[in-house]
């Protein structure tokens, strides 16, 4: 869980939720002069979720929310790469636990980062 919120605050923009069940982060990336929700992470560490549906409320091309998901899809995780303009998908950050799957997430994640950044 450090190591994904020490990756996160690299990455973007990293604020707190109000903590009434338990604590979350979500992260930020600048878009088009502006910011978009890009995953939120429970002190749980499950019931985390991407905020696709947010991503594509703020303008960013489904082409590349889809190969995204596709990249996540391949280290583990099981989205639905069809529903991510309608969907706040959950995930378990256990599977970020082998440090080759951390590895290509950062990877994947900071190639979002970067081609979205490009696009707006």
């Amino acid at each position: 869980m450090r190591k994904l919120y020490d990756f996160s605050q690299q990455l973007g923009i990293v604020d707190f939720g109000k903590g009434r069940t338990y604590g979350t982060f979500r992260v930020w990336l600048p878009y088009k002069n502006d910011k978009m929700n890009l995953y939120v992470i429970t002190s749980a560490g499950k019931g985390n979720w991407f905020s696709f549906k947010h991503m594509v409320e703020k303008g960013v091309d489904k082409a590349l929310i889809s190969e995204y998901i596709k990249q996540l899809n391949s280290l583990g995780f099981e989205l639905d790469e069809k529903k991510h303009s309608e969907a706040y998908p959950v995930f378990d950050t256990a599977i970020l636990n082998q440090e080759e799957k951390f590895s290509e997430f950062k990877k994947y994640t900071n190639e979002l980062k970067e081609k979205s950044l490009s696009r707006s």
